[in-house]
């Protein structure tokens, strides 16, 4: 969930920033939309996680290429790199760390 929210948002980040970076009232309008469209789908969908990850990973593209929206498509390949190396490696150690041994139900915790 944490890939997909992180690359739709910078996708929906290039396209948007693409069409009216230089325009502050749409600029100001589309952060508070997908800050609205994150919080919203985190709310109500069964992938809230996504819809937070969307939502910050725009925001958070948009806001750092408002200076010099040429560098948004930079700025949102980094970031979604970023979050895939960061993914990857949390996955391959929870894969590395051993198994837990099991503990039957009935035995009591000390």
């Amino acid at each position: 969930m944490r890939l997909i929210g992180s690359a739709a948002g910078a996708a929906v980040v290039v396209i948007v920033l693409g069409l009216f970076a230089y325009d502050p009232l749409l600029f100001c309008l589309c952060l508070f939309a997908m800050a609205w469209l994150g919080l919203v789908g985190f709310a109500k969908s069964r992938n809230g996680y996504a819809w937070l990850i969307f939502a910050i990973t725009g925001n958070l593209v948009m806001l750092i290429a408002h200076d010099q929206p040429q560098t948004a498509f930079t700025t949102a390949v980094n970031r979604l790199a970023d979050v895939t190396i960061g993914t990857s490696a949390a996955l391959l150690v929870t894969f590395l760390l051993p198994a837990l041994p099991d503990v039957p139900a009935s035995c009591p915790r000390v």
